[in-house]
C-alpha cells in the first residue's frame, strides 16, 4: 500500500481504505459521482483502484477546485465540475473553512468546534449551486454507478435534488452523524429511514469520525445499495 501511495498526486489513507472495502465487497462500479471531491482524495484513489471506472468530481470552492484540477491532471478518466449539489439551481452561500475538508454550506455546530477547535470558519463565499437531476444528462449513468457523498452536512439537499436519478444509482456511500457537526443536517435515525424510502439499504459500514479527545464516534461512512434496481 506504501508504494502504491506513492504514485498518488494526493493520497488519503481514509478514501483508499473506504474503496477498498467497497471493492472487497464485489462492487465494480464504472461510473463514481463524487459529491465533494475536496482536492481530489477520493478520485484519485477510485481511479488507481478501478482504472476502467469514469470518475465526475463536483467541488463548489474556487481554491480547492483548483487544487482537484491540478492534482486530477493527467488521470483521463476524472471530469471535474465547480459547483455545489443541492435541490435547486442558482447560487449559494458556502462557509470556507481554514480546515478545507470542514467546508460547508451549513454552519458548525459547537460540538464541532469543540472537537476539532482548529476546523474554523474564516470567510463565505458565493459559489454555483445545481442539482443532480439537471447535470445527470452529461453523465454516463446508463452503466453500474456509485456515488459519493461528502458534502459535511447538506447530504439531504442533494439527495433531494437527485430523486430521479437515484433510479439509475446502484450504490450509494455517504455520512451520516451521531453527533450535530453542521446545523440542520440530518439525523442518523433520519439518513436511514430517507435512504430506506427512496429503497436503498445498508450494506457495510466503510469508515467513521472520532472526536480525537474522547474516541467517541461522531460520524459513520455507510454504503447503500439500490433494492429497487435490477
Amino acid at each position: 500500500m506504501i508504494w502504491s501511495a506513492l504514485t498518488y498526486k494526493v493520497f488519503s489513507i481514509t478514501s483508499y481504505n473506504m474503496l477498498h472495502i467497497i471493492k472487497d465487497e464485489g462492487i465494480n462500479p464504472q461510473v463514481i459521482i463524487d459529491v465533494g471531491a475536496n482536492k481530489g482524495q477520493f478520485a484519485i484513489a477510485s481511479a488507481h483502484i478501478f482504472p476502467r471506472c469514469k470518475i465526475f468530481s463536483f467541488e463548489p470552492d474556487p481554491d480547492t477546485y483548483y487544487q482537484l484540477v491540478e492534482n486530477a491532471s493527467g488521470y483521463k478518466n476524472i471530469v471535474c465540475f465547480q459547483t455545489a449539489l443541492g435541490d435547486t439551481s442558482g447560487e449559494i452561500e458556502f462557509n470556507r473553512n481554514r480546515y478545507s475538508l470542514s467546508s460547508s454550506i451549513l454552519s458548525m455546530t459547537s460540538e464541532h468546534l469543540q472537537a476539532f477547535p482548529k476546523a474554523t470558519e474564516k470567510e463565505i463565499i458565493t459559489v454555483p449551486l445545481t442539482t443532480l437531476d439537471a447535470i445527470a444528462p452529461q453523465l454516463e449513468l446508463t452503466k453500474q454507478a456509485l456515488l459519493k457523498l461528502d458534502v459535511q452536512g447538506y447530504e439531504k439537499l442533494v439527495i433531494d435534488g437527485a430523486r430521479k436519478t437515484l433510479a439509475n444509482i446502484e450504490f450509494v456511500a455517504l455520512e451520516a452523524s451521531f453527533r450535530p457537526l453542521y446545523e440542520g443536517e440530518m439525523s442518523f435515525s433520519d439518513c436511514i429511514i430517507n435512504m430506506r424510502e427512496l429503497g436503498f439499504e445498508i450494506i457495510t459500514p466503510i469508515s467513521h469520525l472520532q472526536d480525537p479527545k474522547t474516541a467517541k464516534i461522531l460520524q459513520i461512512d455507510l454504503l447503500f445499495k439500490n433494492m429497487r434496481k435490477g
